[in-house]
């Protein structure tokens, strides 16, 4: 509508019966993406290593995620 028909964002959203902050929203990439793909690599390489082998090795490869984080993700 704000391209085709010129109106301003303001009525557009009032039309369509959306707040501004949705039309403005941008989605965030999940943080964790790294930290699953890197759990993911060393369970399919060693999966009958437990979570502090995994997370041990995963210190030692220099990933400064805790332990607390490495759980969450891990359960």
């Amino acid at each position: 509508m704000v391209e085709d028909h010129q109106i301003s964002i303001a009525r557009s959203c009032e039309t369509v019966k959306i707040s501004r902050s949705c039309y403005y929203y941008q989605p965030v990439p999940d943080p964790d993406i790294p930290v699953i793909e890197a759990i993911q690599k060393l369970v399919e390489k060693h999966p009958r290593w437990g979570f502090w082998l995994i997370h041990d090795r995963l210190r030692l490869d220099g990933h400064p995620w805790n332990h607390k984080r490495l759980w969450r993700i891990y359960r």
